[in-house]
């Protein structure tokens, strides 16, 4: 048979696996005919082929109704607040098994009737999620130890650290690699990630097909499994002799004068992490009186179960502090002075702070976005060639219902680089510039923070026909 006769033959037979694959419904129709379109056109090319069938796979994979979006929605366990009270609790908690792609993750505090708490009651410094690999065998015991690690008085190893883990500054660990985390007991962290008091109203959905990754089995030993620990940080705020100040970790409103370890604060050191850890009490107007009560965090996981479709998704985090290498630091927070008589509006009462950074990976850039405090003026990501990669500007509230408290952060802007623009990708090694204004007006402002997040697609599936 000529070739000619052969192509006709392998077109017919394309065609017809087309329908297959393709489906009869009226969603698929559209692409049931760009399909046949190109095979008319094109013919039957072995690597276009073999191509083309899976991007259409992919694509028909990634609709709802082939690769559903599943919602789980959890509460932790009850932290006890009184008026005043700084609570930095850790809990083994429950989440969504087996191998998985997470799309969103939402979180808030919420109280016993499942009722959102505003900021100006619970200031959520903030949430972190790490899942662990842990050895099988006496697993709860194993995660019992894993917590009093975690909870252990080493505020400089573990509670900082937990900004760095938390915010990509800290990168995942190797497959072989393992972390030896007290009492001779080996644990692999697998996945961390988390938020302020700006969780309510920052985006964090991942576009398909890109998601984070779970319970990697690559990155699970054999004989190990994964759990899940939280860690909420709440300053309980009601009744508070200077509340914006108490979310500000002000040591003299927390009669601190030593951290967490019981060793002198250093000298100028005005506020921050280290005097607002567990246990301690902001000072509280005399005569306030204010009920106990028990709060939660509330927390909505939206995920895809794991196939080849689904494109996994890299990270790393840069913090302004470090100014040497942009992460991996234990700086984490910063100190703004006032700017006295000054025009509130005028440069003299704006903070600047810059930090330059090599890019640790290279790839797709597919979100970014900054965790920030309150007082932020602005933040913003160049490119080595001067492009902005993303600027993300904080939201404040005006009100006084959950989510829109004023005076405080409820929200940073997060961004999603069009694919195919200059922002929309990193190359490894690039010098990346990051910036961020804080106003000095009413100052000084202690333990603010900024710290930018890039998600990053190093290997990208395709993704249309």
């Amino acid at each position: 048979m000529e070739s000619s006769s052969w192509r006709a033959v392998g077109n017919q037979l394309l065609l017809l696996l087309c329908l297959v694959l393709c489906g009869s419904s009226s969603s698929a129709a559209l692409g049931r005919t760009r399909m046949i379109q190109k095979i008319h056109k094109e013919g039957v090319g072995g690597s276009w082929l073999s191509h083309k069938l899976e991007q259409y796979e992919c694509n028909s994979l990634l609709n709802p109704s082939r690769n559903p979006v599943k919602v789980e929605t959890y509460i932790s366990p009850p932290i006890v607040f009184e008026p005043g009270d700084a609570k930095n609790k850790y809990f083994h908690i429950q989440a969504p098994k087996g191998h998985l792609g997470l799309r969103n993750f939402v979180a808030e505090i919420v109280d016993s009737h499942g009722v959102s708490v505003p900021l100006h009651e619970v200031y959520l410094h903030h949430w972190f999620l790490f899942e662990y690999a842990v050895p099988k065998n006496q697993s709860v015991e194993n995660t019992q130890t894993l917590l009093r690690s975690l909870t252990a008085k080493e505020g400089k190893k573990n509670n900082l650290g937990s900004h760095l883990i938390g915010h990509g500054l800290m990168k995942r660990r190797k497959t072989h690699e393992l972390a030896d985390i007290g009492d001779d007991q080996i644990f692999k962290l697998l996945n961390t990630f988390g938020k302020g008091a700006e969780t309510r109203r920052t985006e964090t959905r991942l576009p398909a097909p890109f998601a984070l990754e779970l319970a990697p089995p690559s990155q699970i030993p054999m004989g190990y499994e994964s759990v899940w620990i939280l860690n909420v940080h709440g300053l309980d705020t009601r009744g508070a002799v200077d509340r914006m100040g108490c979310t500000e970790c002000r040591c003299d409103l927390y009669n601190a004068t030593t951290d967490e370890e019981g060793d002198p604060l250093p000298e100028g050191y005005l506020g921050g992490f280290h005097c607002c850890t567990d246990g301690r009490k902001c000072a509280v107007k005399e005569g306030f009186n204010g009920p106990e009560r028990a709060l939660y965090l509330k927390s909505s996981w939206e995920y895809v179960d794991w196939d080849e479709c689904v494109v996994p998704l890299d990270f790393f985090g840069i913090d302004i502090t470090n100014k040497l290498h942009g992460f991996g630091g234990n700086l984490i927070e910063f100190t703004v002075e006032g700017c006295g008589d000054a025009d509130p509006n005028s440069e003299a009462c704006v903070d600047t702070q810059d930090t330059t950074v090599s890019a640790p990976i290279g790839g797709r850039v597919v979100y970014v976005v900054s965790h920030l405090h309150a007082t932020v003026l602005d933040a913003t990501l160049w490119g080595e060639d001067g492009r902005v990669i993303c600027r993300t500007l904080p939201i404040y509230g005006h009100g006084t219902e959950a989510g829109d408290e004023n005076g405080y952060v409820v929200g940073v802007v997060s961004c999603y680089p069009p694919a195919g623009s200059p922002q929309g990708w990193i190359t490894q090694g690039e010098e990346l510039h990051y910036q961020v204004k804080y106003s000095k007006v009413g100052g000084p402002h202690t333990g603010l923070m900024g710290i930018v997040g890039v998600k990053i697609a190093k290997d990208e599936a395709p993704l249309a026909i």
